[in-house]
């Protein structure tokens, strides 16, 4: 079963969810420590604020296109919403 990384804005009635799946294994661990895999699901759902940014200007920096545009897109949503919702779906 294929998976991807979703992710919103904090209140959860701004934008609808939008997908980066390029960073589900790179921010998985971060997110979501050593065993992020069971990290499935709405119930699993970790909140990001502005102090992933650096990292993930480090991503964007040495990623392939995919990668710099979800973390380009992710950035964006945590600089005007402040903190954004990730989880893995299916």
């Amino acid at each position: 079963m294929s998976s991807t990384l979703y992710f919103r804005a904090v209140p959860k009635d701004l934008p609808p969810a939008s997908s980066a799946s390029s960073l589900k294994h790179l921010l998985g661990p971060k997110l979501w420590g050593g065993n992020w895999s069971s990290a499935y699901g709405l119930e699993n759902t970790a909140t990001a604020t502005a102090d992933l940014i650096p990292y993930l200007e480090g991503i964007r920096d040495a990623g392939n296109e995919e990668m710099r545009e979800d973390a380009d897109d992710l950035i964006a949503a945590l600089k005007e919403h402040g903190e954004v919702d990730l989880w893995i779906g299916g």
